[in-house]
């Protein structure tokens, strides 16, 4: 059970992880991604969490801005962002659930901000929202504090 080995040997997880990101098996890169997404310590762990934010398949990049931001990084932030666009289920997730809910349901978890997004019902009331979420991490995405008690991106005043 991976949620037993990741209590037993993070470390040993995460490269395990590390070692099978390029594995052409899509349900097995799948599980090396979630699996650093939920390990990720490293140097190396991180960097390989900000690469796959540019992989084409959408759970991959979703699970790994995942990674990023309850690390405290935001680099993740502009993929949850960009999610919110898509209908599509993610692969692996039960209960099963949406991307543009997965990300919807992180965004309003790691940040201080909604921009009516917590009234969203489907990906298309969802996609409403994010020009209002581009503009912010525009306009304050590098200026976020990590707020390592509360467990989310605070916005600079």
């Amino acid at each position: 059970e991976l949620s037993k080995a990741i209590g037993a040997d993070p470390a040993g997880v995460e490269a395990t992880a590390l070692s099978r990101l390029d594995n052409p098996n899509a349900d097995v890169r799948l599980f090396a991604v979630y699996s650093l997404a939920e390990t990720a310590s490293s140097a190396a762990g991180i960097r390989a969490l900000v690469g796959l934010l540019e992989v084409s398949d959408i759970t991959e990049r979703v699970l790994a801005a995942e990674g990023l931001v309850r690390r405290g990084e935001p680099d993740g932030i502009p993929a949850l962002i960009a999610a919110l666009a898509v209908d599509e289920p993610m692969r692996g997730a039960e209960p099963p659930i949406q991307d543009w809910e997965f990300a919807r349901d992180l965004l309003l978890t790691i940040t201080d901000q909604d921009f009516g997004l917590s009234s969203a019902v489907d990906a298309a009331s969802a996609d409403v929202a994010r020009p209002a979420w581009e503009a912010w991490w525009a306009a304050s995405g590098r200026s976020l504090t990590w707020d390592e008690t509360e467990l989310y991106f605070r916005s600079s005043p």
